[in-house]
């Protein structure tokens, strides 16, 4: 069963490439891939004109989408930052807004608004909204029904299928990462009475419920920490990165990987925001850098990463899950945060050294 993922909005691609590998990150049936969607065509032209989308709407984006891309059949999950129209024969009052809705194999989910409640990981609500549409498309409920409102919880009880009048409900169940009984009955019933579609039976579930697990685990830091660890982090004289067996991609945020890059170089040395501003060997060394990267060249850019260092070093956390083969790991690999009355904030990347191999070149960017 093939999930393809597009957007229409150059500031979501990024997240939608993170989503898609942390997607895939569980075995199973279900395989999810980024496809592209031109803007510059009469359907673009219809999204960047409309201010609400009707899930007619987002029907016809994906069939055009689905045409250019020669695929038929499977679905297709529109990530847009326009608001979704609530379906009209739902009757209903007092929810504040639709943040996705499907048409058996068409959906879309809203990829605005997030922040809040994710800490600044909205990547982790959206993705959660893709696979509660998968579920219940599974489970045959249609939004073009007041039935629907027979197979939702309209009482929240943490439960992928709770109706949510609100985000903060949304929050609560993904932290439960739950699916009641009830629900999955529900959808085994429906694969069984649909096998000819969904042929790997129960495992369909399966992914499902372990996609959640995932989801709810990142959004709560809750990974079980693993003391010691046999992967290895390697970096050659390019600067590309290597976790283990998996290539550590940052995308195009280059100053996350310029950071992270010269925070893995000088392991286990305190640095903060102040160190930046007032050491001018840091500076330097930090600038000189680029000459592997091509970022950070200029002061300017410089300043941009030191006032915003909180922000860009918490980013790199979603590109480092995604490249380790257990998350429990993550310990060892992100940055540590230390607060000192005396030197004020600080990140360290704390690694043994039997678990870091930097290329000689890289040495003369080191502090010490």
């Amino acid at each position: 069963m093939k999930v393809y993922l597009t957007t229409l909005d150059s500031a979501t691609r990024d997240d939608l490439r993170i989503i898609e590998e942390m997607l895939n990150k569980d075995n199973g049936p279900i395989k999810f891939k980024v496809i592209p969607a031109n803007p510059q065509t009469e359907y673009g032209e219809r999204y960047r004109e409309s201010k609400k989308l009707s899930l007619e709407d987002i029907s016809k984006i994906n069939l055009e989408v689905k045409q250019e891309n020669n695929i038929y059949g499977d679905y297709l999950v529109l990530v847009t930052n326009k608001n979704i129209e609530k379906p009209k024969p739902i009757t209903i009052h007092g929810k504040e807004s639709w943040y996705s809705v499907f048409a058996f194999k068409d959906i879309a989910v809203n990829s605005t608004g997030w922040n809040e409640i994710t800490e600044q990981r909205s990547y982790l609500a959206v993705a959660h909204q893709i696979v509660e549409n998968i579920l219940q498309s599974l489970c045959h409920m249609n939004l073009n029904s007041n039935e629907l409102l027979a197979d939702v919880h309209l009482q929240s009880k943490g439960c992928i299928n709770d109706y949510c009048k609100n985000k903060n409900e949304i929050h609560a169940k993904i932290l439960s990462g739950f699916i009641c009984k009830t629900c999955q009955d529900t959808a085994t019933v429906q694969i069984e009475k649909h096998k000819n579609q969904y042929p790997k039976g129960e495992l369909y579930l399966v992914q499902i419920k372990n996609l959640l697990t995932r989801i709810r685990n990142r959004l709560t830091d809750n990974f079980e920490f693993r003391s010691s660890t046999n992967v290895k982090i390697k970096i050659d004289k390019y600067g590309n990165i290597t976790l283990g067996d998996q290539s550590l991609n940052f995308g195009a945020t280059r100053i996350i990987k310029h950071a992270y890059l010269f925070y893995l170089i000088n392991h286990n040395i305190p640095m903060g925001a102040n160190d930046f501003r007032t050491k001018h060997i840091i500076r330097e060394k930090f600038k000189q850098l680029s000459n592997v990267t091509g970022m950070c060249k200029t002061m300017a850019e410089y300043d941009g990463y030191t006032n915003s260092m909180s922000s860009y070093n918490s980013k790199a956390k979603k590109y480092i899950l995604n490249a380790l083969p257990d998350e429990g790991l993550i310990e060892h690999f992100y940055y540590k945060s230390k607060k000192d009355k005396e030197e004020g904030h600080h990140y360290v990347i704390d690694i043994s050294p039997d678990n870091i191999e930097l290329d000689s070149s890289l040495l003369k960017y080191r502090l010490a």
